[in-house]
């Protein structure tokens, strides 16, 4: 259990050290992807090793605003994406491999309206695939 909570520290890590912007969709997106708690140690992480040195545009981004970035995270409740391949089904597509690229578009546009996109939206755009 805990190389796997490692193991997603540390990629959370790097995806952050990744991102040349640092905001609050970002931050979300992450808590999303990793969990809060993970993002909120990564953070930490960030700030407790950086290098004054080599100090990044992101990592500056960080240092500055660890407070309301930590804020953000603590403010973060679980998601669970809504649209699950059954629900393609149920939209008369067949199963095949292009399922996991639809649930993968459907999810990016999810994450992008930043959560508020209902299962109800979501099954609606699901017949745009069907062409």
């Amino acid at each position: 259990k805990y190389e796997n909570e490692f193991l997603k520290l540390t990629s959370c890590v790097n995806d952050i050290n990744s991102q040349k912007f640092i905001n609050e969709q970002f931050i979300i997106y992450m808590c999303y992807k990793y969990n809060k708690h993970i993002v909120m140690t990564a953070l930490i992480a960030i700030v407790a090793t950086h290098d004054t040195i080599t100090l990044t545009c992101s990592t500056l981004v960080i240092v500055e605003n660890l407070v309301d970035l930590l804020k953000i995270c603590g403010a973060f409740t679980d998601k669970v994406f809504p649209i699950k391949g059954r629900d393609l089904i149920a939209c008369g597509l067949k199963p095949s491999e292009e399922f996991g690229v639809i649930l993968s578009e459907l999810e990016r546009l999810w994450i992008e309206s930043n959560f508020i996109l209902s299962y109800l939206d979501l099954y609606n755009r699901i017949n745009v695939y069907k062409l």
